[in-house]
């Protein structure tokens, strides 16, 4: 594991900024180089080193100029001197100086002075002449054999500078520089570093946090690091911050370095950072090490320790309010999380309740790994006593090893009884944002005890701006804003989908309408009625701004390198407003899709009244889907500190989409003979970010006598998908000789976008005898029958002899048989 660091504050005087130079390791014994700046007017708390800029002052003869010396002190402190030459004790000047043209004649005086109401008491003195004014250090002895001076808070030093000896019209000048190392004081001084380091960390809510759970949902793992510095002097002069994660197996879960930080001249400071740790640390104890380093070089390292929780639990449900009739039972499923690091079993229970409602839960304990979660059901038991419109709410409650506790409060309306119920899911008041839309689920059934057609309908006209549909059921009921119908069966129900969208531009920033529903049996007077309200936000509510122009952004494909997307940047420019009367520290937050990445600010301090305009920068990962008709939701979310005031914004970033198939060949030369079937895989790759219907073409040369085939014509490839066709070619004919011939498979998609890839095919004639050599073999085979047929066909001489004698005596030897005899 790497050393990072911890923690930690530095710093330094505000007003007179003392920075240590040396050990980072300080006790109240120690001796630490102390460093005044000079400054002109006013008090060292009221004056930046970062804003500060290089001043010159010229002396004549007798001039003198004044360097106040404040800073508060949180403590006190012993000033000590640095031993001199000729072993004397006192004082360090570092500036800049020069005199006339004789040197040697001008003189330029130095008096350290303690104030003390209207009276100077002198510390130390020099006189410098000649050369000695343009060394940059420049010694000066205590006045008496002073070892220490002891320094409350608020006391003032006073350096004054006088000329001398300066011959007309030359001048000293001086040159100092707080951001260098050009004009300071230095001392000895000890209890210098009582540092007030702490790390407090707290959730989402601003309550302290003693451990970390690994597995809760991605909303709810984000911690806020509270990191509270401060010394002797002040904060002051704060050049960088480190802060690093390292959990329990050696694994650096963060790393992070800030740099920008206000000068202050309060005892302490707090920076605030927020961080939404991963899922799936494993147990153990987090180590978060805090490092902070000042301007000129003083590091301070501190390591806290934050448990993981080996066990927790998280209970969610999709809906949490349902309604039923009197004497009826209505089920909930909600799910429980196991949101620790280790196996653990979790004890389920509900709360009681009054009235003659009851409820029940089912299984009473869950067995969950970690991250793991299980379905558990609630029952709730309506009275027959119960009234239309009573609602009565109970808490389910999951219990973990070791006290950890979370619940779930469940809603349930009782509703009327006379032959028909019509509900809504969900709340009835709603706000969107503009160009946002909202579905209710109306439900209606039918209770009675034969079929029946219901109404549901609605009267009250959208405004200008905004628009209204409503689904579900079998037909449309006409004459209403909207209306449907539905025959529906004793005790069976349906879902109408009530939907309110609301344009960029709307007259109206509110929308009330009712909802009616009747039974045609029973008529219109026996309507039911459900009142919704839906309202447009501002556009962030009290604390975020925007502009309506600037809440959607589109973002596209910038390059492919090393064959993953990369995408622009969505940046978001947005205000951050202080209504109050005290000055605020909001804390800003962003919910993106998964794997994107997000760039903004953890918080901004705004004055009362006051606005801050910040930017956030978000960019899609490269697996991201295109998507330019809704696009992909950001939601910004501000709070402020101490203060019960949250807000949100619901912002969006559309994807554009990028069309890129690749085609290749596992190989672009083949060869074969005359009669062989070549064939060979071509693979298509979806490189792009939207799905691709994909149309290939082969293209042949001109008096081409190669046939060509596909397995496939046509191809449908999801981003990052891959398909496998098999191109197969033959030879048409005979050919008297090699013939090679290109072939070009093309893919098109996209609208008018293709892509290609080329293939070589090359042919041999079949190996044979040719037509020429089976001649000369017929010929060659008749002159040896005809020869065979001479030799043993010939007629015997001198006419038949009986006893087969042969002529000139003799007989016909044995296994041997003419022709004219039986068959050789």
């Amino acid at each position: 594991m790497s050393r990072k660091f911890f923690a930690a504050m530095m710093v330094i005087l505000l007003g007179a900024l003392l920075i240590p130079l040396g050990s980072t390791q300080e006790t109240g014994d120690e001796l630490h180089p102390l460093r005044l700046y000079l400054h002109q007017g006013g008090s060292m708390d009221t004056i930046s080193p970062e804003k500060a800029v290089p001043s010159v002052t010229s002396l004549s003869e007798g001039d003198s100029v004044d360097f106040t010396l404040t800073y508060p002190l949180a403590y006190p402190m012993t000033m000590r001197g640095y031993e001199l030459s000729g072993g004397q004790y006192g004082v360090r000047l570092i500036l800049e100086a020069t005199g006339g043209i004789v040197e040697s004649s001008a003189t330029l005086l130095a008096h350290l002075y303690k104030v003390e109401g209207s009276s100077e008491i002198l510390l130390a003195n020099g006189t410098f002449s000649g050369s000695q004014i343009s060394q940059p250090v420049k010694e000066m002895p205590f006045s008496d054999p002073l070892e220490e001076l002891h320094l409350d808070g608020g006391t003032t030093l006073l350096l004054r500078l006088t000329a001398e000896r300066v011959q007309s019209p030359y001048r000293i000048t001086l040159t100092y520089d707080s951001l260098t190392t050009q004009g300071r004081l230095e001392f000895l001084g000890d209890n210098l570093r009582r540092e007030n380091l702490d790390l407090q960390v707290v959730d989402g809510e601003g309550e302290p946090l003693t451990e970390l759970e690994p597995n809760l949902p991605a909303e709810l793992r984000r911690v806020t690091f509270r990191i509270t510095m401060g010394d002797s002097f002040g904060v002051y002069d704060l050049s960088t911050l480190n802060i690093t994660a390292v959990d329990s197996g050696g694994t650096e879960q963060l790393t992070q370095r800030f740099s920008d930080f206000p000068s202050s001249g309060e005892g302490s400071y707090t920076y605030n950072y927020t961080w939404n740790y991963p899922a799936g640390i494993p147990s153990g104890d987090m180590t978060i090490i805090v490092e902070v380093k000042d301007r000129s070089g003083y590091e301070l390292e501190r390591n806290f320790t934050l448990p993981v929780a080996p066990c927790g639990v998280y209970l969610s449900a999709d809906a949490t309010t349902s309604s039923g009739s009197p004497g009826e039972s209505v089920e909930y499923t909600f799910e429980v999380l196991n949101t620790g690091a280790e196996n653990c079993t979790i004890a389920l229970s509900v709360d009681s309740m009054s009235g003659g409602w009851s409820a029940s839960v089912s299984p009473t304990s869950i067995t969950l790994d970690g991250g793991e979660s299980a379905a558990a059901t609630l029952t709730v038991n309506i009275p027959v006593t119960a009234s239309e419109g009573e609602r009565a709410t109970t808490t389910v409650r999951g219990v973990a090893p070791g006290g950890k506790e979370r619940s779930l409060t469940f809603s349930t309306d009782v509703t009327s009884t006379g032959g028909f119920l019509f509900t809504v899911a969900g709340d009835k008041e709603r706000t969107l944002q503009a160009g946002e839309y909202t579905t209710f689920e109306l439900t209606v059934t039918n209770t009675g005890s034969t079929t029946d057609t219901f109404y549901v309908y609605t009267d009250t006209p959208p405004p200008l701006g905004w628009n209204v549909t409503l689904e579900g059921g079998s037909g449309e009921f006409a004459g209403h804003v909207v209306g449907r119908s539905a025959t529906i069966s004793p005790g069976r129900s349906v879902t109408f989908l009530f939907t309110v969208e609301v344009g960029l531009e709307f007259e109206s920033p509110l929308y009330s309408p009712t909802l009616k529903c009747y039974p045609a049996s029973q008529g219109e007077g026996s309507a039911k009625s459900i009142t919704l309200t839906v309202r447009v936000s501002s556009g962030g509510g009290e604390i975020l701004s925007i502009d309506p122009n600037e809440r959607v952004q589109t973002v596209e494909v910038i390059s492919t390198t090393g064959g993953a997307l990369h995408y622009s940047e969505a940046v978001f420019i947005f205000d951050v407003v202080n209504t109050g009367e005290t000055t605020w520290v909001v804390d800003l937050d962003a919910t993106v899709p998964e794997g994107w990445d997000l760039s903004l600010r953890s918080s901004v301090t705004v004055a009362a009244g006051g606005s801050e305009r910040v930017s956030m920068g978000v960019t899609p990962s490269s697996d991201t889907v295109a998507n330019e008709e809704t696009g992909y939701m950001i939601t910004l979310t501000a709070t402020v500190e101490g203060e019960n005031l949250e807000d949100a914004l619901q912002l969006w970033v559309k994807v554009v989409e990028f069309h890129k198939v690749e085609l290749n060949a596992e190989e672009n030369f083949l060869t074969g003979e005359e009669g062989e079937l070549l064939k060979v895989n071509i693979t298509l790759t979806n490189s792009g970010n939207t799905e691709e219907d994909v149309t290939l073409q082969v293209t042949l040369p001109q008096n081409t006598k190669l046939n060509v085939t596909l397995s496939r014509h046509t191809l449908l490839l999801s981003p990052g998908e891959s398909a496998v066709v098999e191109m197969r070619a033959e030879v048409e004919g005979n050919i008297k000789e090699e013939t090679t011939e290109t072939v070009r498979l093309t893919a098109y998609y996209g609208g008018d976008r293709s892509g290609s890839v080329d293939l070589t095919f090359t042919f041999e004639p079949a190996k044979g005898p040719s037509p020429s050599g089976a001649v000369v073999w017929i010929v060659l085979i008749a002159v040896v029958v005809a020869v065979g047929l001479f030799i043993f066909w010939r007629p015997p001489k001198g006419g038949g002899k009986a006893g087969g004698e042969r002529e000139g005596g003799g007989e016909e030897p044995e296994g041997r048989e003419t022709l004219a005899g039986v068959h050789m």
